[in-house]
């Protein structure tokens, strides 16, 4: 991911991930979303939203993605003021009618993509954003915003994974 000897996370002020990913979506638009540039560069999207089109269509073949660029383009009148997940949102429902045999292919794609990223913040607390399949989504935040269960008797008095700490809103 280096472009002649220069660190692409350092020209765009973000970490080797981040770089790298907005690197393979401008790689993607560039290589087969004629349409998107086109509308971006006329400033009729945002550039976040152009790499959100780029990113959801990233398990998709370059056919695909004309496809879908194609049909985005024609459609720019109604999209035109959309945030960037709206853009993403309709890149993978036209992906999704063009190719609904695909989807699953496209997730077991998406699935290779998954991490857990842990940052300290203030006050002994961290801060952990992670990208995985939606259903665990769906578990980790289920379980992260139950109320604390007491934990079981035991001699040791450890607490259990699932006596989560939850702060009460403050009135």
């Amino acid at each position: 991911h280096h472009v002649r000897g220069l660190d692409p996370s350092r020209a765009l002020k973000s970490s080797r991930a981040v770089a790298g990913r907005t690197l393979a979506t401008s790689r993607r638009l560039v290589g087969s979303m004629p349409g998107m540039i086109s509308a971006l560069s006329s400033a009729r999207m945002l550039p976040q939203s152009a790499h959100k089109v780029g990113s959801v269509l990233g398990p998709a073949t370059p056919e695909q993605r004309r496809q879908v660029d194609a049909i985005l383009t024609s459609r720019l009148d109604e999209l035109e003021g959309c945030g960037p997940q709206q853009w993403g949102d309709e890149a993978a429902r036209i992906l999704h009618s063009l190719d609904p045999a695909g989807a699953a292919a496209r997730h077991q794609a998406a699935k290779r993509e998954r991490h857990v990223t842990v940052r300290r913040t203030d006050h002994g607390m961290a801060r952990i954003t992670a990208l995985v399949p939606g259903i665990d989504g769906a578990r980790i935040r289920r379980d992260s915003t139950s109320r604390p269960r007491a934990p079981a008797p035991r001699a040791t008095g450890a607490v259990t994974s699932r006596s989560w700490p939850t702060s009460s809103p403050t009135r």
